[in-house]
């Protein structure tokens, strides 16, 4: 289910920096970057936590934030 929010919630970012509904690419780019950046700190505290498969949502996320943040650095 966490994995699922995540990976809808970024596309639909995705969509809204590609199509300017935020109406300024810059906010739109650093709420992807802050995405990203709390994906990383999620993940890299259940990896000091836990045993790597343990953290695969957490991967998921990650990896679903960085490409909204790397479509988003693409459109300016």
């Amino acid at each position: 289910m966490k994995i699922h929010f995540a990976v809808t919630a970024a596309t639909a970012a995705v969509a809204c920096a590609l199509s300017g509904c935020a109406g300024d690419r810059q906010a739109a780019q650093q709420y992807a970057r802050r995405e990203y950046e709390r994906s990383v700190a999620d993940y890299r505290n259940c990896m000091a936590a836990n045993q790597m498969s343990t953290c695969e949502s957490e991967r998921r996320t990650m990896e679903a934030n960085k490409r909204v943040l790397s479509a988003s650095m693409k459109r300016q």
